[in-house]
């Protein structure tokens, strides 16, 4: 059973989840994510994002982040809002006292494309207003991410157990087999000290 399920232990960063949660919510072929700030988490998201088919622009404030790929487009704050238009998922790690998108930039994202935001600044870079007016737009933040995982996680365990009970009935009689073998060797040994 750990042989089949190890990977399936494996601990997760918040840029792991965030990816993974990306991933799975974006089905547009090539989708184009919009990447605020340039620190440990955005290096973590964008790093993962760059094993999918896509293009990533990176939005950094000060120190310009270096990256070995051509999806990835690097440019200095402020962002140019026309950017919105055109993305798919945007992703914000800044640490910045205000929100960095509000109700005024609604105007700027594509009313026929659906946006997803996910918020992870320390404070929060986006207002939660956001979302109610546009239906075109989903907000996620860092708790709504963790409840993603956990449900995963939870879907996971349950996906284990039927698996291990699956591997168990598989192999009943071998492991009968076994148990039985080593019953009667052990009844014809003696251990003497």
């Amino acid at each position: 059973i750990r042989n089949t399920d190890d990977k399936k232990f494996e601990g997760k960063e918040i840029y792991d989840i965030c990816a993974d949660f990306l991933q799975d919510k974006i089905k547009r072929n090539k989708p184009n994510f919009v990447v605020l700030g340039s620190g440990k988490i955005a290096h973590g998201i964008i790093c993962r994002l760059c094993d999918l088919d896509c293009k990533i622009t990176c939005f950094y404030r000060i120190n310009k982040p270096e990256f070995n790929s051509n999806k990835i487009r690097i440019l200095k704050l402020p962002f140019n809002e026309d950017i919105l238009s055109s993305a798919d998922a945007v992703i914000c790690t800044l640490a910045n006292s205000s929100n960095v998108i509000n109700e005024k930039h609604l105007k700027h994202f594509n009313s026929k494309r659906n946006t997803i935001i996910i918020d992870m600044g320390i404070p929060r870079n986006v207002s939660i207003e956001i979302s109610s007016l546009s239906q075109k737009i989903s907000l996620f933040n860092i708790d709504s991410l963790k409840k993603v995982q956990e449900n995963y996680e939870s879907q996971s365990r349950n996906n284990r157990l039927i698996s291990a009970l699956d591997l168990i009935y598989k192999h009943k009689n071998l492991f009968d087999k076994l148990q039985r073998n080593f019953i009667n060797s052990n009844t014809k040994t003696t251990y003497n000290p």
